[in-house]
């Protein structure tokens, strides 16, 4: 059964997360976090505890990590990867979300 997961996010950053936006990482690779996030949503494609433990070590400990969870939250046409998305970045929020340049956050328009 798949639950919902929500993510607090002040009311006055709402407008700058409608849309998705390449620029808005350009210190991580896209390509390689979206495989280990595939990966994780289904095992056939790699060993989950390598993918985890790069997302963990690699990825999750930059502050860019969290916007380009939202807009996989936001934008993604698949449903799996957008709830595996939402319940990674629920936990970044608080570590990362006063980190975040405004100008990163409106990059994602």
């Amino acid at each position: 059964m798949l639950r919902a997961i929500y993510i607090r996010v002040p009311v006055s950053s709402l407008s700058l997360l409608r849309h998705c936006g390449c620029a808005v990482i350009c210190t991580m690779d896209q390509q390689k976090f979206l495989q280990q996030l595939a990966i994780v949503l289904d095992p056939k494609k790699g060993n989950v505890k390598t993918a985890t433990n790069v997302l963990q070590n690699e990825f999750y400990k930059q502050p860019e990590s969290l916007l380009f969870l939202i807009q996989l939250i936001i934008s993604h046409d698949s449903t799996e990867l957008k709830q595996l998305a939402a319940t990674q970045a629920k936990p970044l929020v608080s570590k990362h979300w006063t980190k975040v340049a405004l100008d990163r956050m409106l990059s994602i328009s």
